[in-house]
């Protein structure tokens, strides 16, 4: 795995969500969760003009403003980011993860010219660079039959044990379902 030498094109999804500006933060939630997504696509208004877009992060943020009657009161077009921040899909994958952190986001549409092609999410990058590190064993156990589901976890980098078992906590797994293993390396 190279990140100056992967593109954003090889690694974008290119199943792509769209919801209207209009619609209700609640439905982009909703469908942010039926269709697995972390963002949902906002057509322009105008053709020819970039995306917006809205980031599951955004509707979370809203929730800690207020309670949950925020989803039904605001809509998309009240907090999307318009235009989204978007790549090429032949921008180094370094370059992208640099301006996305950079511009504050975590999800960015991919475009061939002008023409969109896909999207390209922290989460891709961080099941990219997961998947081609040096872990020796993620390991998935039911402790007897019926029992909780158990990981073993044995990374070398501490960085890269921190990325994981973040992500399998977002992932709805607890820490105690996680055993942490390390040969000692930094």
């Amino acid at each position: 795995m190279n990140l100056k030498r992967t593109t954003a094109g090889q690694l974008m999804t290119k199943r792509m969500v769209t919801i209207n500006a209009s619609d209700s933060l609640r439905q982009a939630a909703l469908k942010m969760v039926d269709k697995g997504m972390d963002c949902l696509l906002v057509a322009p208004e105008t053709a020819g003009r970039a995306p917006g877009i809205i980031e599951s992060e955004t509707v979370v943020e809203m929730l800690c403003e207020d309670d949950g009657e925020v989803l039904d009161q605001r809509h998309v077009g009240d907090v999307m980011t318009e235009p989204a921040y978007c790549v090429q899909k032949d921008a180094m994958l370094i370059d992208v993860i640099r301006m996305m952190r950079r511009m504050n986001v975590r999800s960015a549409p991919v475009l061939d010219g002008v023409q969109l092609v896909g999207i390209i999410n922290f989460t891709d990058v961080m099941k990219f660079t997961a998947l081609d590190a040096p872990t020796k064993v993620v390991n998935r156990n039911r402790t007897g039959s019926g029992g909780p589901l158990r990981i073993l976890l044995v990374e070398d980098s501490r960085g890269m044990r921190r990325v994981l078992l973040r992500t399998l906590v977002s992932a709805g797994f607890s820490k105690e379902d996680i055993v942490e293993l390390s040969d000692g390396a930094s």
